[in-house]
Order: structure tokens, then C-alpha cells, then sequence
């Protein structure tokens, strides 16, 4: 008899509740350790040992209800894939391989570096409306067109606002950030 079930839970607490070599194959999406966007699930439990501690334990019960020759597929980002990677080895899975799936979109989580030293200057940045989108949205959000004056311009209600640098020196690193744009995430193939 096949059944299937879908358990809404923390791993932690309801793999313990499976039996031994119960379980045909494992995909998760563990967090990353960065604090992503400031969330506490995705804080790193510590630091590097304990967030590899953490996950071992979290993957030492996954290995347990894995059948023998089971496989998982366990996401990662680049910069602290290395974690899950000593993770998965410490839990006891032998790693297989590791798929890279790469994407244009995302958004870097990254300091501006223009805003960074108009702020430490003190300056007041100026705010326009963004051309771009006001051209492909010319009658604003779903047609609304509630006008409000902005510095002698107009602005549509929810048209965004585009800041632009104030002092030469911000003016001069307009556009640049402290991080890469996003392009790949990890899955490391693991066996047990």
C-alpha cells in the first residue's frame, strides 16, 4: 500500500516521530544562517560551529528515517554552503554531488554605497519621481490618478519615488552596492 503525507512541523521535533528507514527520499530548504532580512529563523544559532551543530542534529534524524541508499537533495546559498556541506558529512550522509541552479532575478542584500556617504555627510538626498515606472504606469497603480504636488512636479499616489545622490562624492558611486546580485543557489545530493 503507497501513502503519501505531508507533515507540517519542525524537523526537529517531528522526525523523531517517523520510524527507522521509513522514508524513500528527502528535499529540503533549510535556512541559511545569514538572518535573512533580519528574520530569527534564519539567524546563525551562534556562529559557524553551532549552525553546523544545529544542522547535523536536524540531519542525523533525517539520515535515521532515510531508507539505505536514500537520497536527499538539501538547498544551500553560496556563502555558507560549505556550512551544510560539513553538516550532511556530519550527520553521516555521503555527498554525491552538488546541482547549481542559476536564475537572472533576486535582489542583492547589499549597502548603497551613494546613500552610506550622502548619510555620513549629513546631505538630504532629493527624491523624483522614477521616470521608468511612471512611463510604463502613466495613470499610476490599477488607473488611479489622485495627484499630489511634489517640489512644483506631480506624483500619482504609490508612483515610487527614486532618491538621487546629493554631495559629489555620492554622485560619483551612484549605483554601486557591497554585494553581488544573487545568480545561483546550492543543492547538495547526498546518500545514505
Amino acid at each position: 500500500m503507497i501513502t503519501n503525507r505531508i507533515i507540517c512541523g519542525d524537523a526537529i521535533i517531528e522526525l523523531p516521530t517517523l520510524p527507522v528507514n521509513s522514508v524513500d527520499s528527502i528535499v529540503t530548504d533549510p535556512p541559511a544562517g545569514i538572518s535573512f532580512m533580519g528574520k530569527k529563523w534564519d539567524d546563525n544559532k551562534g556562529g559557524r560551529e553551532q549552525w553546523i551543530k544545529w544542522l547535523s542534529d536536524v540531519m542525523a534524524e533525517g539520515l535515521r528515517v532515510l531508507k539505505p541508499g536514500g537520497h536527499a537533495l538539501v538547498w544551500a546559498l553560496p556563502r555558507t554552503s560549505h556550512w551544510t556541506g560539513f553538516a550532511l558529512e556530519n550527520a553521516g550522509f555521503e555527498v554525491r554531488d552538488i546541482v547549481h541552479h542559476l536564475f537572472g532575478s533576486g535582489f542583492p542584500k547589499s549597502l548603497s554605497i551613494d546613500k552610506a556617504i550622502d548619510k555620513m555627510k549629513g546631505a538630504e538626498r532629493v527624491k523624483v519621481i522614477d521616470e521608468r515606472w511612471a512611463t510604463k504606469y502613466p495613470n499610476g497603480p490599477k488607473g488611479k490618478t489622485t495627484q499630489l504636488t511634489n517640489g512644483g512636479r506631480s506624483n500619482r499616489i504609490g508612483t515610487p519615488m527614486k532618491e538621487l545622490p546629493t554631495t559629489p562624492e555620492a554622485k560619483e558611486w551612484e549605483g554601486w552596492g557591497t554585494a553581488l546580485k544573487p545568480a545561483v543557489e546550492c543543492w547538495w545530493l547526498v546518500r545514505k
